[in-house]
């Protein structure tokens, strides 16, 4: 078994390119995220567009039309939404304080800061 050292180093090389690649994909992805909270709502629309023009080779009329409708759908599901809310927000606090009620003072506490965070980071979205 003299070759050992040959076989390994090529294994080595191996996973660090395996680990690499994890690295940079994950990197790539929270990107796109962190774009997708930075930007918005919007920013669906435009990537909806733009891979419909690459993958349907749309003309600029087609474009323009597609760009109207999303945009049109995109105020219609907001008015949805404005609607739905205070539902939504009710039934998210009953959950809360029913989540809370079985915690441990310490946990509920945490609880709390998790929330309001979760509710700020919320509100910078909704203001996009």
């Amino acid at each position: 078994m003299k070759n050992w050292k040959p076989i390994l180093g090529i294994l080595l090389v191996f996973a660090l390119g395996i680990v690499t690649g994890l690295f940079v994909a994950g990197a790539i992805a929270k990107h796109g995220v962190d774009r997708f909270s930075a930007e918005g709502p919007h920013f669906i629309g435009q990537f909806v567009v733009r891979r419909m023009t690459g993958n349907l080779d749309l003309t600029p009329d087609q474009k323009t039309k597609i760009q109207t409708i999303i945009g049109q759908t995109r105020n219609e599901i907001t008015a949805i939404r404005l609607e739905a809310a205070p539902k939504v927000r009710q039934s998210l606090e009953t959950a809360y304080q029913e989540i809370r009620a079985i915690l441990t003072p310490e946990q509920a506490e945490k609880f709390d800061k998790n929330v309001e965070r979760g509710r700020e980071r919320w509100k910078r979205f909704q203001e996009k």
